[in-house]
């Protein structure tokens, strides 16, 4: 019975009609397999694209604290040596840096998120070792390293900012008027601060080679 009823559907053409409905069935199920996966991956893009921006926002943010914070120190040093007092120092730190509680890191890329999630980390690091090299050592000096690590740290920040959103298809940040020279004036500042304590290092080279030049011949004379 079940072949006659094969051969009766060959004759009347169903079987080719069930063919092609079973092809066209298929053809209709990879296509909505696809077009499912182009809007989650879609979907996906516009998270990270957020999750990237949001980061790129408080990274960029914190550059322009910390700037602020260099011209803080360098301020409290001078106030400080004007009136005699350490008063003016108290607020000086190196900035910390957080994120907004809101960011979900999955949807970065894991190499970036890594980075970008170690930076708060170094940050707290650095301010730790800070304290611990300058707790008796002269305040005004301190103010010095608070300033020259402010603009290390605002320009790390710049650089993550820009890794990030370039990673994840965001436009390049756009500096207003008030931040249009600000990176490079940190970089500036940091090359002139290098080029400043490589001369001071090879100040102290050199006036130690000369103090050994001028020892070794009272040394021969104690010898003979």
């Amino acid at each position: 019975m079940e072949l006659q009823w094969i051969g009766y559907l060959k004759q009347s053409g169903w079987m080719d009609f069930l063919k092609i409905g079973g092809v066209a069935g298929l053809v209709s199920s990879a296509v909505s397999l696809v077009w499912s996966e182009v809007k989650e991956g879609r979907a996906h893009r516009r998270e990270a694209q957020h999750v990237a921006l949001t980061t790129a926002l408080s990274l960029e943010r914190y550059a322009r604290e910390a700037r602020l914070m260099m011209h803080r120190a360098d301020w409290a040093a001078h106030e400080a040596a004007r009136t005699q007092s350490y008063a003016p120092l108290k607020k000086v730190a190196l900035p910390e840096m957080t994120y907004p509680d809101s960011i979900d890191w999955k949807w970065l890329k894991h190499k970036v998120a890594s980075r970008l999630r170690e930076f708060p980390a170094s940050l707290h690091s650095t301010r730790q070792s800070l304290y611990a090299e300058w707790e008796y050592g002269d305040p005004i000096e301190f103010c010095a390293e608070i300033e020259f690590e402010s603009a290390r740290a605002a320009i790390l920040a710049l650089d993550l900012s820009r890794l990030t959103r370039a990673t994840h298809g965001v436009a390049p940040w756009i500096p207003g008027a008030r931040d249009s020279d600000l990176e490079k004036e940190l970089r500036q500042f940091t090359e002139d601060r290098h080029a400043m304590r490589a001369k001071i290092r090879e100040s102290h080279r050199q006036l130690m080679a000369d103090l050994l030049a001028e020892k070794a011949p009272m040394d021969e004379g104690i010898g003979d």
